[in-house]
């Protein structure tokens, strides 16, 4: 499982910087497949629940220190 941080990354390059899906796997070292699944889940849920950067940034706040 990806961080939330991770799929932020891809969701914003992709939706926002315009980066193609295959630009994103390989400068994310990531599978095509993986990047594709990354997008849908954020479209696929409804509006109030996708990973906005107000709700990524309180998920990385709230998460326990990985050191």
């Amino acid at each position: 499982m990806y961080s939330a941080y991770t799929y932020s990354r891809v969701s914003r390059a992709c939706l926002k910087d315009g980066m193609s899906a295959r630009e994103a796997a390989r400068y994310f070292n990531k599978d095509r497949k993986t990047i594709a699944k990354m997008l849908r889940i954020d479209k696929a849920q409804i509006k109030k629940q996708r990973n906005t950067a107000k709700r990524i940034f309180e998920r990385l706040r709230d998460e326990p220190a990985a050191f």
